[in-house]
């Protein structure tokens, strides 16, 4: 299990065939009811299995489409992991189980796509974000959201400034700056400066370029295909020699300053998730900012059918939606354009403003889900 992110969104919002059950339920605290926890997830699941029967599936097909949920309804070891809720998706070729960081509603649907709008609030209690800690002796890279982070294996990048520079005889590169300050008992408190072979400055910024962009190659092998924040723990002015050579276009700009050696992971991970909590939710002041003003001039609408033909098309830029409440029952017919609303569901409906938000992910776009 683990926490939802956009990149989970959209991946479930491309599941576009029957049977896909969407399944969110609260949960209670640590120590508290897990065993009436299990009970209604029993009771939720074999709902699902009356309305697979209802849909024309044969009781075999049902006990293979349904193992994997019953099994892990059967394992206590799975019920150990922090979260307020749970949100469970299963198809013939899926089976998602998450811990939702805020609890969500019950609810369960049996369609021919999964039902988004009761986790869309996941999407702002911060995402995915990696931490890259680099100093002249040590190279990690973390993966993590707001409620974990593990590090993660770089070995394509060097491991320190001395594997990077090993045939360079690193070792004789390394003098000692007598010109500091004096420290306790009048001794000369020396610090290492990087010189190069020639005592050159320049030298020793060509032998840290070369030490950073070597790391930067290791990351981008990692992180090509990703559009997620990475934040930097480093001393100052190392971390600008990496970000005047590194190629990740989402380098957040707040850094965490100081030798990230002695750090443990929890540090790092306490650290990072309070640097990156403005970048998160950033986007959503800002998105707000936009709306009021743009409103009125063409470039907003509040009206649902409007706003599923122009998700369909990909021309939502940014999506506001209730997290909750009845749903928007209706239809909507990709060839002609149309949507139907209906003020009771019918066969074959759906959730409008669901539809809204898987579209609007499909195509690139933001979703806020917001009272």
């Amino acid at each position: 299990m683990r926490a939802l992110d956009r990149e989970d969104l959209a991946a479930l919002a491309r599941h576009m065939d029957w049977p896909a059950i969407s399944l969110t339920m609260p949960l209670r605290r640590p120590g508290g009811d897990v065993q009436g926890d299990r009970i209604r997830l029993k009771n939720l699941l074999r709902t699902a299995e009356e309305q697979l029967t209802e849909g024309g599936m044969r009781p075999s097909e049902i006990k293979e489409l349904m193992e994997p949920a019953w099994a892990f309804h059967d394992d206590p070891s799975r019920w150990r992991a922090p979260g307020d809720g749970l949100a469970i998706f299963i198809s013939r070729d899926t089976f998602e189980v998450f811990r939702t960081r805020l609890e969500p509603t019950e609810n369960l649907a049996v369609a021919d796509r999964f039902m988004l709008r009761p986790v869309l609030p996941e999407l702002h209690k911060g995402g995915r974000f990696y931490v890259l800690a680099v100093s002249m002796k040590r190279v990690r890279l973390f993966r993590g959201d707001d409620e974990d982070i593990q590090e993660l294996d770089i070995s394509s990048a060097p491991a320190s400034l001395a594997e990077a520079l090993k045939y360079d005889d690193y070792e004789n590169q390394v003098q000692f700056h007598s010109g500091t300050p004096s420290g306790a008992g009048g001794r000369v408190k020396r610090s290492a400066v990087f010189h190069g072979h020639g005592g050159s400055a320049d030298t020793a910024k060509t032998g840290l370029d070369r030490y950073f962009r070597m790391i930067d190659r290791g990351i981008h092998d990692l992180l090509k295909d990703e559009n997620v924040p990475l934040v930097l723990a480093g001393v100052d002015y190392l971390l600008a020699i990496y970000r005047s050579v590194s190629t990740y276009a989402h380098v957040v700009e707040t850094q965490m300053p100081g030798n990230p050696d002695d750090l443990s992971s929890r540090e790092l991970h306490a650290s990072a998730v309070k640097v990156l909590t403005p970048h998160f939710q950033a986007r959503m002041k800002n998105d707000l900012e936009r709306l009021g003003d743009r409103e009125g001039n063409g470039e907003t609408s509040r009206n649902l059918a409007e706003i599923v033909t122009a998700a369909h098309a990909g021309r939502i830029d940014v999506l506001f939606v209730q997290p909750s409440g009845m749903p928007d029952w209706g239809r909507y017919d990709p060839a002609s354009g149309q949507v139907e609303l209906h003020p009771e569901p019918s066969p074959g409906d759906w959730d409008m403003a669901d539809l809204a938000a898987a579209e609007t992910l499909l195509h690139g776009g933001i979703v806020h889900s917001l009272s």
